[in-house]
């Protein structure tokens, strides 16, 4: 019997896996099928995948060093980490140890989808799973969170973005009735742990809802009148989840290099204050609001399975939707909402297409560059809020279902134009802007073998990320810091630049000194220097055109 008692909860925790495994795939082929099924192919992928793609290629290639995700070959000779090419540093690592066994190339892409989707379905589903075990209502969530807008739209181009199952998981954890101290904390610990492993802005925000799962753990003791207990698990909690998120940090290579810290994109990539009811990337139903340019970053639309029944519960129910939820037990948690949706607005307020310029220059929170991406705690609450006040609004649990499902349906329809355009951006049956259709020569092929170990590229402003990413086009229109970066992977060579979500003193530095070297004809051995054409070439350095690229080489 007691053997039994154990077993059933493994069974059942594997059903819920195996059944989140196959919508979670469903989902991906639908939207990435052909990233699952050739993952051997790069030329349909988007700019910034192709960033992902590039750093895990010459870490794959590169020896195991520390911190674990770091590689020499990109931005040779500083070198750099997989957090900066935004690779998911935890899923390269594990990808590393099989590198043997992967084709060659791998695009991961797809295999993430399905992981990512996977999750996000079961996460969902174990919410509800545990906030009301009904599991009808756990199947609806999951597909529910499957088709959370500000998630899908990730997989236009930065699928590691897409990891907001972390989310869900912490609002189980902020939600749930009972409160289990010394688990709490563990799961909470993994949580920032994974988080840290995947990508900044996600861990960040886990570290925001740790800090409101700190206020909880102590609110208890201080409602009970004991004040001792209240302190202590205030600061052993707080200290706990500081020292796994900074550790955590230091694994993954948040820290190799020195960084300026601010970047550019503050207030510009924000969230729109109309951000929750605005389709921006389709809808069956509404049309799209005007925004800012770079108001995508806070893309994070409700749909009509969730706004139709949202407005009727603030019509309706407002009581028992907001009041009632508004307790002394639950203020950490709106106040970290409130505070992060504040800093998703930023410091420029725009309501539609309405901007107002607010009293703040916006310096403490400009290293959050895309500030909007905040606003995707607030959605998952909202829509976690309004699927459980409905389910709980009526007695007849079979009607709260079958009304749920219908909302679902409505959902999908709504999601459909969105799901649609991602699943065209990652069709290989697309006219592919190829990324070396320009390379003819069989020169670029062959640079290994023809004794080149290293390529650097000699440009006038290295340090500004943006720019380069728009450095100078071929006839495609094709990028071509990503070209040469892409042949120099592709080659087994190093290349000394390269678009990073962030570049290091070090970097610029080491880039900044080879350009003076080429000026002063010191060129190495082994490397080949491509040289942008609003360069001038000295006249003693013997160069050619090839492919009407300027190409200069000394070979031994």
């Amino acid at each position: 019997m007691l053997i039994n008692s154990k077993v059933k909860p493994v069974a059942i925790e594997l059903l819920w896996l195996f059944t989140a495994f196959v919508f979670g795939s469903l989902l991906a082929v639908n939207i990435a099928g052909d990233l699952i099924f050739n993952p051997r192919l790069f030329n349909f992928m988007t700019a910034d995948m192709l960033v992902h793609f590039i750093g895990w290629d010459f870490y794959r290639h590169d020896n195991w060093s520390w911190p674990l995700t770091y590689t020499s070959s990109l931005m040779y000779p500083v070198g750099t980490t997989m957090v900066y090419t935004d690779s998911i540093p935890l899923f390269v690592i594990i990808l590393k140890l099989f590198r043997n066994y992967l084709p060659e190339p791998f695009v991961w892409h797809g295999a993430w989808a399905i992981i990512n989707n996977m999750l996000m379905f079961y996460s969902g589903s174990l919410l509800f799973r545990v906030l009301r075990k009904d599991t009808l209502l756990a199947f609806i969530g999951g597909l529910f969170m499957l088709l959370a807008s500000p998630m899908l739209f990730r997989f236009y181009f930065h699928f590691s973005l897409a990891s907001q199952w972390l989310l869900v998981f912490n609002f189980i954890l902020l939600l749930k009735p009972q409160i289990n101290y010394k688990a709490d904390i563990c799961w909470q610990s993994l949580l920032l742990f994974v988080a840290c492993g995947i990508h900044p802005y996600i861990a960040f925000m886990n570290m925001g809802l740790a800090f409101a799962l700190v206020y909880r753990l102590s609110i208890q003791y201080y409602l009970n009148r004991q004040t001792r207990l209240c302190w202590y698990s205030l600061i052993t909690s707080l200290a706990i989840f500081m020292v796994v998120f900074i550790t955590s940090a230091y694994f993954f290579g948040w820290f190799f290099g020195k960084t300026q810290g601010e970047a550019y994109g503050f207030g510009v990539y924000s969230a729109n204050v109309l951000s929750l009811i605005n389709p921006q990337f389709g809808s069956v139903l509404l049309k799209p609001l005007k925004v800012g340019d770079g108001q995508y970053e806070g893309f994070a639309y409700l749909g009509i399975g969730i706004i139709l029944p949202l407005l009727f519960l603030l019509v309706f129910r407002f009581r028992s939707f907001i009041l009632a939820k508004i307790k002394l037990s639950n203020l950490g948690l709106f106040i970290v909402l409130a505070v992060f949706t504040l800093i998703a607005f930023s410091n420029i307020l725009q309501i539609g297409s309405i901007s107002i310029n607010l009293p703040y220059s916006g310096h403490i929170f400009s290293i959050f560059r895309a500030s909007g991406r905040f606003i995707w705690m607030l959605y998952y609450f909202v829509v976690i809020i309004t699927i459980l006040v409905i389910y709980d609004s009526c007695a007849n649990k079979k009607i709260a279902g079958l009304i749920l499902i219908l909302l679902l349906g409505l959902q999908y329809a709504d999601t459909k134009p969105l799901l649609n355009g991602i699943a065209q951006t990652h069709s290989s049956g697309k006219p592919l802007n190829i990324w070396n259709a320009d390379l003819k020569s069989d020169f670029w092929y062959k640079l290994k073998q023809n004794g080149i170990k290293h390529m650097v590229i000699i440009s006038n402003n290295p340090q500004d990320v943006d720019y380069l990413q728009q450095w100078w086009g071929d006839q495609n229109n094709f990028p071509v810091i990503y070209k040469f970066a892409l042949l120099a992977a592709l080659n087994g060579i190093t290349i000394n630049n390269m678009h990073l979500a962030r570049s290091s003193v070090e970097n610029e530095a080491a880039i900044g000194t080879q350009s003076l070297r080429f000026e002063q004809t010191q060129l190495e051995k082994d490397t080949l220097y491509i040289i942008a054409p609003n360069i001038n070439i000295p006249k003693q350095i013997n160069c050619n055109k090839i492919d009407n690229y300027n190409v200069c080489n000394k070979l031994r």
